[in-house]
């Protein structure tokens, strides 16, 4: 029998091992770091650009199902017609003025003096400010040159400035500053003609001797002591008080209350030495002269009462003080139960202020109370029936 010869193929094997190689510990923590930054990179770019897709297939889906934009409806009023030759600046500032806010009056004043104390520094301002807020008061009045002619905040005046008349280290614009925030409406009060230290640093404003003209005049009566007094006749004296009015004006105080707008207490003898106009029964119309645009007047009610002597003798110029608002001062000393003036004080508000309306016709009146002659529940009183007999406004000095 024949052998049966062998088909079958022959297998050759190649040198590259077909099974795969034990990966060494080196290739296992390599490809577990490759692992971990691939992860890394897929996390990364789905942050970075997933949000922004489904953002943006939100509003392409979205789109079909929103309302249109809400779109104000044409104006059928009829355009103001513009001059010819007119600016597309002009235009503008035309437009700007007529939608331009309505500035906000004050409310009623409620005021409280501030004393010297507070001005120190503005942490001390800021403390009374803010406890005579929490107290009800809506503004408060601060002295700015007491009636030796101190200026108690320093000043750009050029006649004052550096000069020793400046004792305040805070600017008017600060004081104003803080007062207003505070919420307080911030009230300046300067006294006028006592003025011996705006003598001292500029004589031209004070009374001359008759046959010297270049020799001040001094008051040795009313202290003991030589004190010179400005002269509402001097030019220099209405240019020093008008510049300080307007300085603190433009530093942001509301109001301005003028004290001591009077004559020095002549006696006869210094008809010898002073001219005859001072001593006229016209003199009064002199005092106009420092007399600030749109200020308060203070005067005593007592010198309202009395024949417009005194601190109100500026009052017998009333056709030309029609501008001005009266502040009259109420002080409990100067009317007694024994001049038959009411005790109690609300009854006596009404009283005084009743005998300055008929004196003072035609001027608007305001009362301030020296809370120095009254106890607090009879200045809350005295408020109560102020307001009542149409005084919104009220000072407590």
């Amino acid at each position: 029998m024949k052998k049966r010869k062998n088909y079958g193929r022959k297998i050759k094997r190649n040198k590259i091992n077909l099974y795969p190689k034990r990966k060494t510990k080196a290739q296992k923590i390599l490809g577990t770091v490759l692992l971990v930054i691939i992860i890394l990179v897929i996390v990364f770019l789905g942050y970075c650009l997933g949000k922004p897709l489904l953002e943006f297939f939100e509003k392409s889906i979205g789109t079909n199902d929103k309302a249109p934009a809400w779109t104000p409806p044409a104006d059928t009023t009829q355009a103001e017609e513009i001059p010819e030759g007119t600016t597309a600046a002009e235009v503008t500032t035309s437009a700007a003025e007529t939608t331009s806010p309505v500035p906000v009056e004050d409310p009623d004043i409620y005021a409280v003096s501030v004393p010297v104390s507070a001005l120190q520094n503005s942490a001390s301002l800021s403390t009374f400010a803010s406890k005579a807020a929490a107290d009800g008061y809506t503004a408060a009045v601060v002295t700015l040159k007491n009636s030796s002619g101190h200026l108690l905040y320093y000043t750009e005046v050029s006649v004052a400035k550096d000069s020793e008349a400046v004792i305040g280290m805070m600017s008017a614009s600060e004081i104003c500053g803080i007062l207003s925030q505070n919420g307080l409406v911030p009230i300046a009060e300067v006294s006028v003609l006592s003025d011996n230290k705006g003598g001292e640093i500029n004589g031209d404003m004070c009374y001359k001797i008759v046959d010297e003209p270049t020799v001040s005049w001094l008051d040795y009566f009313s202290t003991g002591e030589p004190v010179r007094w400005s002269n509402p006749g001097n030019e220099a004296t209405i240019l020093y008080n008008k510049a300080i009015a307007d300085e603190l004006t433009a530093s942001g105080f509301r109001k301005i209350i003028q004290t001591d707008i009077i004559f020095p207490p002549f006696q006869n003898y210094d008809r010898e030495f002073i001219a005859a106009e001072y001593f006229a029964a016209d003199r009064y119309k002199l005092l106009k002269n420092v007399v600030a645009d749109g200020s308060c007047i203070c005067v005593n009610a007592e010198d309202i009462i009395n024949n417009m002597e005194g601190s109100a003798e500026v009052l017998k110029n009333k056709t030309e003080l029609s501008g001005n608002t009266v502040i009259v001062r109420i002080r409990r000393e100067a009317f007694t139960a024994e001049d038959r003036y009411p005790a109690d004080a609300a009854a006596l508000l009404e009283d005084i202020m009743s005998l300055c309306r008929t004196k003072c016709a035609g001027l608007e009146l305001v009362p301030m109370i020296d809370k120095s002659g009254f106890s607090a529940e009879e200045i809350a009183a005295m408020k109560q029936t102020a307001a009542s007999i149409g005084y919104s406004d009220l000072y407590i000095k």
